[in-house]
């Protein structure tokens, strides 16, 4: 897990880590800004519902305001990004 700058809520990626962990949600976590993106291990199942819901609110929470989801492992999750 990398660790985010800590911002004006004081929040880090291992705390977001945690907190998601403690809802039963195992990923790692990296930070750019807003966005955080959500690497699930490989053949876990994507969150849905409320599991979905409470992660989502669970990272603004942490100060971001976009959230992405990468599964490990898929060939998928090397697609590339434009930074435009």
């Amino acid at each position: 897990m990398s660790d985010r700058a800590e911002g004006a809520r004081g929040s880090s990626t291992d705390a977001l880590a945690l907190a998601l962990a403690a809802i039963g949600i195992s990923v790692s976590v990296d930070a750019r800004d807003g966005l955080v993106v959500l690497r699930l291990p490989p053949g876990a199942p994507a969150p849905r519902g409320a599991a979905r819901e409470s992660a989502v609110s669970i990272c603004r929470g942490h100060g971001f305001t976009h959230v992405a989801v990468e599964f490990e492992g898929s060939d998928e999750s090397r697609a590339s990004l434009s930074r435009n």
